[in-house]
């Protein structure tokens, strides 16, 4: 199922209040599974968590210094921003 944006859906999605919105990015989602599932995808494989809520692999590892610097090298991140991000990332890890 292919969804278009056209005018009309366009005006719908911008009249709509946070709790409309999120029913309709659910049906989205889940029209998704649904067409994955369909094609042969794993249901299990179509209904992981994302990446901001799953939980780390027990064995994995980081080069939190080799992450510093690959974020520091994004534009717009400062040290002190920098900073900040790596304190949350750590605090991930602990």
């Amino acid at each position: 199922m292919e969804i278009v944006l056209d005018r009309n859906l366009y005006r719908t999605i911008k009249q709509m209040d946070r709790t409309a919105m999120q029913s309709f990015l659910q049906d989205i989602y889940q029209s998704g599974i649904n067409e994955a599932t369909e094609n042969g995808a794993a249901p299990a494989a179509a209904e992981a968590a994302p990446a901001e809520t799953a939980a780390p692999a027990a064995n994995s590892s980081v080069d939190l210094e080799a992450l510093r610097g690959e974020l520091s090298k994004v534009k717009g991140v400062g040290e002190a921003r920098l900073n900040e991000i790596m304190k949350v990332i750590e605090g991930f890890m602990a």
